[in-house]
């Protein structure tokens, strides 16, 4: 008897009462049917349905090694089909997520200034710019803010957001953190370690209170930055 749930070896499907509910359309010449539940998780959602004609002796039946090939068969392409559906569904939460923070551009900054609005008509005009900008303001004024909504309208939103505050970091420290430093390069350095440059390569690497550091190390970051920085007060 086939079963709805579980995989079903037929030898003679001529003598099964129930085939016809499943399958109203089989011919009288098929011998032996090997019918496996496609299922997504629990819940089965077809059928993966194979028969053999009759021979003249009218036995072919199907055989056991059969039966587990086919089964196997059909939990790969469940789990191949469950993977597609996983992937679409991320894909289109993906779209969805674009498309919101299209419409909403910064949703985080919430202003009737008009100053305000008129810097955030200025950042809308270059978010997919690969240029650096200088965000400058005093401290507690919301320069992270203004730096991720930045990140986060823009084409780079699906990578790395790096934040370092420059000035609490010890100026001994400073250049191996944003450039990184190879194993036995110092006392302690037991392995190679990428600096927060290497590790925002094509996201938003945000420096705050670069104004807190020397004009040797400021040189230094400016050298990595290259072009000169639009300005936004």
């Amino acid at each position: 008897e086939i079963s709805r749930t579980r995989p079903t070896l037929l030898l003679d499907c001529r003598r099964d009462p129930f085939i016809n509910d499943l399958f109203s359309d089989i011919p009288d010449v098929v011998a032996s049917v090997v019918v496996v539940p496609f299922k997504i998780g629990v819940d089965c959602t077809s059928y993966l349905y194979l028969d053999r004609l009759a021979e003249e002796n009218g036995l072919n039946p199907f055989s056991q090694d059969e039966l587990n090939f086919a089964v196997g068969f059909s939990d790969l392409m469940a789990f191949k089909w469950a993977e597609i559906q996983k992937n679409k569904l991320l894909e289109d939460n993906r779209r969805l997520k674009n498309q919101i923070m299209e419409k909403a551009a910064f949703p985080n900054i919430v202003t009737q200034n008009g100053k305000m609005l008129e810097l955030l008509a200025q950042v809308r005009q270059v978010v997919n710019s690969s240029i650096s900008i200088s965000i400058e303001g005093e401290t507690g004024s919301g320069k992270d803010l203004l730096a991720k909504a930045i990140h986060f309208n823009s084409n780079r939103r699906e990578k790395r957001f790096i934040s370092v505050n420059c000035a609490a970091l010890p100026e001994t420290l400073l250049e191996s953190e944003l450039f990184g430093y190879k194993r036995g390069a110092f006392t302690g350095a037991d392995r190679d370690k990428p600096g927060l440059f290497e590790e925002a390569d094509g996201g938003t690497f945000f420096l705050d209170e670069i104004a807190g550091i020397s004009p040797f190390r400021a040189d230094c970051v400016a050298a990595c930055l290259g072009d000169a920085p639009n300005n936004f007060t």
